[in-house]
């Protein structure tokens, strides 16, 4: 899947590592902690660089891209706890007054292309 978001050498990268999970059913998110850079942790969700992160959002050139992962595996907003969702949205409040731009795909969405809920973070040069 070529994206316009990606340098082409970390999309084909990104394709590699979404055909290698598939094969084995293994989910990238429920094991961030052997996988990822993880920049802070939460009672129940933590914040990871992603390991394939956009070049580009919104016509800037991206400077920080993290994922905010929940620890436990969560598809869609529906399945979080009033504990989850409260924690969740002190996290996004957080990092929206820092000037990041938040995005989540639905449920159902073709694009979606890891079945574990995960929010960008995204932090452009315009916005810096």
């Amino acid at each position: 899947m070529v994206s316009k978001y990606r340098d082409p050498a970390v999309d084909a990268a990104y394709d590699a590592a979404l055909l290698e999970n598939a094969k084995t059913g293994f989910c990238v998110f429920c094991h961030y902690e052997t996988n990822s850079v993880i920049i802070k942790e939460f009672n129940n969700f933590a914040i990871v660089e992603n390991k394939y992160p956009y070049m580009e959002w919104d016509a800037s050139p991206v400077k920080h891209h993290y994922l905010l992962i929940p620890k436990a595996h969560l598809i869609t907003f529906k399945q979080f706890s009033e504990e989850e969702k409260q924690e969740y949205f002190d996290i996004v409040g957080m990092f929206e007054l820092s000037r990041y731009h938040v995005y989540a795909r639905g449920v159902l969405v073709a694009e979606r292309s890891i079945k574990h809920h995960h929010t960008h973070l995204f932090l452009t040069t315009k916005n810096c």
